[in-house]
């Protein structure tokens, strides 16, 4: 039986079963309430700086000498703790980018980073802590959040870089002739030389990792970002840990945030992840290679989560060719804090530190402290600086950081080449110093020597044989061939992996008889990672030794065959159609039993039919279930694989059954028989994501659906929400979007299925409002009458938009009353607005003359035309939110029809006969066409006027007599200033992460006075950009800022311009875009004409941003 097959089933059943990630079982945290952190016992959080010396941080590191060196937007700082007390006093500017540097590597004074869109390089030759110039650049990486990242540089001294799936690293970043990928695709990790002059591709199928990290073995480890969107679906890939497979594609292939559709770590051509973590926004990684934490830290991987602000751990051991680990959480926000994390490195003294910030959020940097009972030995970690020289350099901690570097490297230059070469050879030493010595030999001394290189493959340790590969595939020594070629036949599969990985690497420098032995050996390996290396090696064939090996196959295990399948699918990537694959497939689905085998069959004979439907799919939902390439014209073949395939299912392992219906769902099936087992797997026990998947799958099949397929149909699809518990029900999510597609294929399908649904007990709830909606006109009536029922029975039914919506399907006489009764709801207002403006009642005026403060245009349209179908109110305070509206949409180009249907009620309403032409007029002149009705609502009702148009401070006409009396050329812009941070205003419009819009150039866009009418009412006219949202919680309280982020799980808002808070959506009422600004009213009051003035000469002396 294969290794890893256990974990293999638990990886890829976490989802449809409902399985919580596998998660160790660490101690309970301890609160520090007063930093509002949760921690892992024995340790200690501490503030090292705060969002006054760097706002809104994106990428963290620590140069040559140790000191801290953060990023974010337009900066990047050297942190400074001149008197050691362990708290920043100071920022310094090292560079300023345009942008924010997403990744950041010192090498001894020179700064690598991901900014504007480049990998460039900084250089500070004259040590001064600030760069010498502007950057060179090196490599094209797109920016953005999607785009380049972090930046290492390896054991080997070439220098590491990995992007997102929008960084567009492509074959263009592949100039050595040997890159282990030639056409990456998503998301990639580049290996780019010294000099930064050339590149290579080691890794791609990514979607989005902020971080990588080596652990001791030279291994590299990332953390990569889920789909949140897919959440609950049957393809959402979670966040997800992974040991990054060399040369090998992880799953994810799609750019952008909006779709998903990765292959699962189970698919025969895909790496197993390490762990699955589920919801979370990965960013920083770092391998623990110090001392000052205790031991069940050592080697461990730390891991960054932003959106819920949590620190994971994850003990790496060995399994195989790779590794296994249970992830921990060591930290995480109390309550509502806003600890968002952004990256995190591993002090000189051992300590961890974590920055926080991003999307505008409070920027500051943690250090958490191991305090236990040994924590004092523990932070005597200088202990290491009395060691002999050799066992300085040998045992380092965190050997690859630019700190330890500056420490270790002179005495290692020192020591020279033979130093290491004893290392290498001696057999009392420990596997770490002789991997470390090895390292250093490849880094410092240009690799192994012959002599060296045939010592380290007789090591005992199989870690130092499987460094020696790796060393032989980065500086090949003039026998490296005879060596590797033993090593891939090693008895451990570490050795084996690393030994095929690098001889696909040198592929150009060895002879064509050389390659089929190793591959012959390792095609059946019971370690997937050495045959997916083996497979790599094999498509690298020519072509009389591939047929040499094909003509092999065909009495071979049935792992090897399936392995062959792959590599003949890699060796052809062009084909459409791979029919080699297919039938490598098909021999070994026939030659074996074992389900595991099976499963890499099915992917394989899915491979070889072009994969899933990425590119214009029928429907979203169909992506994975819909072969790759049409199958019109290949009947022949596709009844080939149903035959195979079908007597399979079901089985009683559940992703055998998986695969085999999503491929008989792409080949096309009408079997009645099958359309009866794919309905019985819908149970009480199973989860909402399996039954999603056998509904999609159902969707695809032909055929007359039997009365028991409808019935079953019918009570899966009503038994979703059931199931979910409403966790389909969060923002952003695509669960009903695609709910939708499905079920409205299966009601076309099957004429039965519509009336069945309305017969399932538990359809009236409000999880199945869209598949109400989905119902033709007469039953969709019936959906709505019974839904009705249900709000009569039950005053607690839950109210949607969605209900709202099918209630709109029945006479406004019978839904009224309910709909009024909905009014106290804010969350709902829009769209009992949509419905009662239809058809208004006098009573409702109140109603819709709220509406006309919506933000949403449509709901504010359809109140003014509701109004309009009112009789005429006279009223002056009625008349207030219309002229409110007229002067927003004054400064809204867009929507001239609202605009005059708007005026028209103005008139009306107020008795004048205001006419507006016009004419395609620009912004500005829009303004000062509709001046005379507003001119006229302030000077016929002037404490309407104030009120409406402005809001509390200054009353409208005292600031106007004001204005008028400055002198604006006499301003002194010193002094303004100085009032410019008095006031407070700096903390929201200046600095590296606003709060507010760039004042920069505004007293080009504003005339003195309007600026200051802004300033002064700072709600009149908000830009949405800047608009907060209003939350209102169960507990009472009431939260006002700007969203940063949203998924289903929760929000994180900005309250003010230091100020993150994360609210749990378990925890929220309602919410809606608020109507006021969180700039505070009353900031020019008590100021005098020449303070005014000195204000506006210091607006003017900020120049508008120039690139």
């Amino acid at each position: 039986m294969w290794t890893r097959s256990n974990k293999r089933c638990v990886w890829g059943l976490a989802g449809w079963l409902g399985l919580a990630a596998g998660w160790g079982q660490a101690p309970a945290l301890v609160p520090f309430p007063e930093l509002g952190l949760a921690v892992a016992p024995g340790f200690a959080p501490s503030l090292f700086a705060d969002n006054h010396l760097a706002a809104d941080i994106h990428a963290m590191t620590l140069n040559q000498h140790g000191h801290v060196v953060v990023s974010g937007p337009g900066y990047i700082k050297i942190l400074h703790d001149y008197n050691g007390d362990g708290v920043a006093d100071e920022a310094t500017v090292f560079a300023e980018p345009q942008g924010g540097a997403m990744g950041l590597c010192f090498d001894g004074p020179t700064l690598y980073a991901t900014v504007d869109g480049w990998l460039c390089r900084y250089r500070d030759d004259n040590g001064d802590g600030r760069a010498d110039g502007p950057p060179e650049r090196l490599f094209p990486l797109q920016a953005g959040e999607h785009g380049g990242h972090a930046v290492r540089r390896g054991p080997d001294g070439w220098f590491y870089v990995i992007g997102g799936n929008d960084a567009r690293i492509n074959r263009g970043h592949a100039t050595l002739d040997d890159s282990p990928v030639r056409v990456p695709e998503a998301g990639a990790l580049l290996r780019v030389s010294p000099d930064g002059k050339e590149a290579e591709v080691l890794a791609h199928g990514f979607r989005n990792p902020y971080d990588f990290d080596f652990n001791w073995l030279g291994d590299l480890f990332t953390f990569d970002s889920d789909n949140e969107r897919d959440y609950l679906l049957p393809w959402y890939s979670p966040a997800r840990l992974y040991h990054v497979a060399h040369a090998q594609h992880h799953g994810w292939r799609l750019p952008g945030y909006k779709r998903g559709w990765a292959r699962p770590g189970y698919y025969a051509d895909t790496p197993e992840t390490l762990e699955e973590i589920g919801r979370a926004s990965p960013t920083g990684v770092a391998c623990y290679r110090h001392r000052q934490f205790p031991e069940h830290y050592h080697d461990g991987l730390f891991a960054l989560d932003w959106t819920f602000g949590r620190i994971f751990f994850t003990p790496l051991e060995a399994d195989g060719a790779s590794y296994a680990g249970a992830v921990e959480v060591f930290a995480e926000p109390l309550g509502t804090h806003g600890f968002a994390p952004t990256d995190l490195v591993v002090a000189p003294n051992g300590s961890l530190l974590v920055s926080i910030g991003g999307r505008r959020t409070r920027g500051a940097v943690f250090r958490f402290s191991y305090t236990g009972f040994d924590g004092v030995l523990r932070t005597n970690w200088q202990e290491w600086l009395s060691w002999a020289p050799l066992e300085r350099t040998l045992r380092a901690p965190q050997p690859l950081e630019a700190w330890s570097r500056e420490l270790w490297l002179p005495l290692a230059r020192q020591l020279g080449e033979e130093a290491y070469g004893r290392v290498v050879a001696d057999p009392l030493r420990e596997p770490e110093d002789r991997v470390r010595a090895i390292e250093i030999l490849t880094d410092e001394f240009g690799g192994l020597s012959p002599r060296e290189a045939q010592a380290a493959v007789r090591a005992d340790a199989p870690e130092a044989r499987a460094r020696a590969a790796w060393s032989l595939g980065r500086w090949p020594t003039r026998n490296f061939t005879p060596l590797l070629l033993g090593l891939a036949g090693d008895p451990d599969p570490l050795v084996r992996r690393c030994a095929l990985e690098s001889l696909a690497d040198r592929y150009l420098d060895l002879e064509p008889a050389d390659l089929l032995p190793p591959v012959d050996i390792n095609l059946g390996h019971p370690d997937k990672r050495v045959r997916l290396a083996a497979a790599r090696l094999a498509a690298m064939l020519p072509t009389g030794s591939w047929a040499q090996l094909k003509t092999g196959l065909s009495n071979a295990v049935a792992a090897a065959r399936l392995t062959g399948a792959l590599a003949a699918a890699w060796r052809q990537p062009e084909l459409d159609f791979k029919m080699e694959t297919l039938e490598f497939a098909l021999s070994a689905w026939k030659n074996t039993t074992d389900p595991l085998l099976r499963l890499d069959a099915v992917r394989l004979m899915i491979l070889a039919l072009g994969d899933y439907r990425l590119e214009n799919p029928t429907m979203e939902a169909w992506t994975g279930f819909e072969p790759g390439q049409p199958l019109r014209g290949r009947e022949t073949l596709a009844a080939r694989i149903r035959q195979t395939v079908r007597p399979a299912f079901p089985s009683a392992q559940v992703l055998l059954n998986v695969e085999v219906t999503r491929l008989l769902a792409m080949v096309g099936d009408s079997d009645p028989t099958l359309l009866r087992q794919v309905s019985a797997q819908w149970t009480p026990r199973t989860t909402a994501t399996l039954d999603f998947h056998y509904l999609a799958v159902l969707s695809r099949l032909g055929g007359a659906r039997p009365a028991e397929v409808t019935a079953r149909a019918a009570a899966a699809l009503t038994g979703l929400d059931r199931k979910l518990a409403g966790e389909q029900m969060g923002g952003k999510q695509n669960w009903n979007l695609r709910l939708a597609e499905i079920a409205g294929v299966l009601l076309q399908r099957d004429p039965a299925l519509g009336e069945a649904l309305l017969r399932q007990p538990d359809f009236v709830r409000d999880g199945n409002l869209p598949l109400a909606l989905l119902l033709d006109d007469a039953r969709r009536k019936r959906a709505a009458a019974m839904f009705l029922q249900a709000v009569k029975r039950d005053a607690s039914f839950p109210w949607s938009a969605s209900l709202i919506t099918l209630l709109g399907q029945l006479p406004m006489e019978e839904t009224r009353p309910f709909l009024r009764a909905q009014w106290a709801r804010p969350e709902l207002r829009d769209e009992l607005l949509l419905k009662l403006a239809g058809q208004p009642e006098e009573r409702e005026r109140e109603m819709l003359l709220a509406g006309l403060d919506s933000t949403r245009m449509d709901v504010a349209e359809a109140c003014v035309k509701g109004l309009l179908l009112l009789p005429r109110d006279d009223s002056p305070r009625n008349l207030a939110p219309v002229a409110r509206l007229l002067a927003q949409l004054a400064r809204e180009p867009r929507h001239r029809s609202l605009r005059r249907q708007t005026l028209a009620l103005f008139n009306r309403q107020s008795g004048q006969n205001f006419l507006v032409k016009e004419d395609g007029a620009p912004g500005e002149k829009l303004e000062s066409l509709y001046r005379p009705p507003l001119d006229w609502f302030r000077q016929t009702h002037p404490a309407l006027a104030r009120q409406a148009l402005a809001e509390a401070g200054e009353p409208e006409e005292t600031l106007a007599r004001l204005l008028k009396s400055v002198d604006w050329k006499r301003g002194r812009p010193d002094r303004g200033e100085a009032l410019f941070h008095e006031r407070g205003c700096s903390a929201c419009h200046a600095g590296n992460a606003p709060l507010g819009p760039d004042l920069r150039g505004i007293t080009g866009r504003y005339s003195a006075t309007d600026l200051f009418l802004e300033i002064a009412y700072p709600g009149r006219n908000l830009a949405e950009d800047y608009r907060p949202v209003e939350f209102r919680a169960k507990n009472g309280e009431t939260h006002l800022g700007l969203v940063v982020f949203e998924s289903a799980q929760g929000w994180l808002i900005q309250t003010g311009p230091a100020a993150t808070l994360r609210l749990d959506a378990r925890d929220i009422l309602s919410h809606r875009p608020a109507s006021q600004s969180l700039m505070p009213v009353g900031l020019l009051r008590g100021l005098l004409p020449y303070d005014l003035a000195d204000l506006y000469a210091y607006l003017k002396t900020l120049a508008p941003k120039t690139r």
